[in-house]
């Protein structure tokens, strides 16, 4: 089971320990397609000892495409992405 097949429409959801909050307004029947798509997920050193601020996606619409070797991505359309610290001025 993979994070695309627990999302669940118009729910906030806290993926990967808290460090992902996912959101998708609608998703399709068989779950291939999503629209209204948020997620914000904490950028963390990589040894996990310190957090170096966050990540913000907001897409109009998106889907998942699984290439041959079984790996998957999401692919987001019309959106934005914004990347910065909480309470800093960037």
């Amino acid at each position: 089971m993979t994070e695309f097949d627990t999302l669940v429409p118009g729910r906030f959801q806290a993926l990967r320990d808290g460090t992902r909050i996912t959101y998708t307004k609608e998703l399709s029947e068989d779950r291939s397609q999503l629209a209204g798509v948020f997620i914000s997920e904490k950028r963390m050193s990589n040894d996990k000892s310190k957090d170096n601020g966050i990540t913000v996606l907001v897409a109009e619409k998106g889907h998942q495409e699984v290439q041959p070797n079984g790996s998957r991505f999401l692919i987001l359309e019309n959106g934005y992405r914004y990347d910065g610290n909480p309470g800093a001025a960037d």
